[in-house]
């Protein structure tokens, strides 16, 4: 296949770009602007697969040491292909990458692969190659509602008698640049509940937003004029994300705009014809978290395994 496995340059910028682009499975947090927000946090070392002078697959990546991770300041990283390829060919192409990788004295590779939703077509042809090389360290679960599903069959009866308490309320849901007064609700929200912090500061979001004005877009919800609620959503092609959803803590009425917000929304990417909505992982550090399970659940939400792979060089 003459395969020839490359370091990325920040000249290439434009072609790795394009590549996301165009690639079946890549999304806008893979391209340069936004991994590079934290660069100062990471040691780059994303790499680019080329077979002969064409560019058919690349990988987020940064060293640590001897380690080469794909990716711990994404939720997700991973090969990213222009095209499918048979496993023949799929194992030609990691036998190149793990010489590569040997050759520059890595000992391991760990990768957070991409949720299939993200996929152009469902398929596990990775996971054979993966499996073929390496081995499973981590599962995380990853809940998201296949828009395919009818509207009307998505909530269970306790997700109904929540929203049934938005009756008679003065509420409003709108797109919103108000970002200060978002991040305001956030940062108080996990303080009380988690003792936590954002994972982006305001001023990232906004360096963010600023670079993806049409992938980025936060929502906030108020309740007799005053924002109690708010979500930021990342439309990644097909899929709509809720990437962070947030209530002003401490009044129990607010409770239920969570809910009132988060249907508005999922009703929104169905009347905006996305295949896929993407509710995150359920978890409270590290661990599962099941009243966070089961409010997904409640909302429709099914279940899909994102898996940490290990591959010794």
């Amino acid at each position: 296949m003459n395969i020839q496995v490359l370091k990325y340059h920040p000249s290439q910028k434009s072609q790795w770009d394009q590549m996301v682009e165009n690639s079946v499975n890549g999304t806008f947090i893979h391209k340069r602007d936004y991994m590079e927000y934290h660069a100062d946090r990471f040691a780059d070392h994303s790499l680019m697969i080329y077979q002969g002078h064409k560019l058919i697959g690349i990988l987020p990546a940064h060293a640590e040491h001897n380690i080469l991770i794909s990716h711990n300041g994404l939720t997700y990283g991973g090969w990213i292909w222009k095209e499918n390829f048979t496993p023949d060919e799929s194992e030609e192409i990691w036998r190149h990458v793990l010489q590569y990788l040997n050759n520059k004295g890595f000992e391991k590779l760990l990768m957070k692969e991409i949720p299939l939703f993200y996929y152009k077509f469902l398929t596990e042809k990775n996971r054979m190659v993966y499996d073929h090389f390496g081995e499973i360290k981590k599962k995380t679960i990853f809940w998201f509602i296949d828009t395919r599903k009818p509207i009307e069959k998505l909530l269970n009866r306790n997700r109904r008698r929540s929203l049934a308490q938005a009756q008679g309320k003065k509420i409003k849901i709108e797109p919103s640049g108000a970002w200060d007064v978002f991040w305001s609700i956030l940062e108080k929200n996990l303080k009380v509940r988690h003792q936590a912090k954002p994972v982006h500061s305001l001023q990232e979001m906004k360096y963010l937003v600023s670079k993806f004005p049409r992938h980025i877009q936060l929502y906030l919800g108020y309740l007799d004029e005053e924002p109690v609620v708010g979500s930021v959503i990342y439309k990644k092609k097909k899929v709509w994300h809720f990437q962070y959803l947030s209530v002003l803590p401490g009044l129990s009425e607010n409770r239920f705009m969570v809910d009132y917000l988060v249907w508005e929304l999922i009703r929104k990417a169905y009347n905006n014809d996305y295949d896929f909505i993407g509710l995150g992982a359920a978890e409270s550090k590290g661990q599962p978290d099941q009243n966070l399970v089961y409010w997904k659940y409640s909302f429709g939400a099914e279940p899909m395994a994102q898996f940490l792979w290990e591959f010794n060089v």
